[in-house]
This record gives structure tokens, sequence and C-alpha cells, in this order.
């Protein structure tokens, strides 16, 4: 069995592990959004948009493309 995934909260900074955002939601399943048991806030583990940013900086990262 996998261990359940740490997070740090954007805005207080708790360390948590394995929290979810709410049952009552209707898209609850299969969702992407975690929320802080400390003060509530609820955000996305990681968008579309962010793992296309550390896509390109991995690949900018492995072809050294700077211009020296």
């Amino acid at each position: 069995m996998s261990e359940p995934a740490r997070y740090e909260c954007p805005l207080c900074g708790v360390d948590f592990e394995g929290a979810t955002c709410h049952g009552s939601c209707p898209f609850a399943r299969g969702c992407s959004m975690v929320r802080c048991p400390a003060c509530g806030f609820e955000f996305v583990t990681e968008g579309i948009v962010a793992r296309w940013i550390r896509t390109i900086a991995a690949w900018k990262d492995r072809h050294d493309i700077s211009t020296h």
C-alpha cells in the first residue's frame, strides 16, 4: 500500500498528508483539490499549466539552451 501524499499549505504553511476536498462536492471523485486541515484553505495540487511549465523547465535544463 502506498503512503499518503504530503502537502504544504500555501496559505498557512502547515505540512500535512492525505487531505482531500469536500465529499459533498459533485466533482469530489478524481478531484485534484486538497484541503488544509489547519486553516481550511483549498488548493489544486498541480494544474495543467504548472505541469506544462515544469516540463518545459526540465527540458531546458536537459538541453542546456544557453548562449555561452
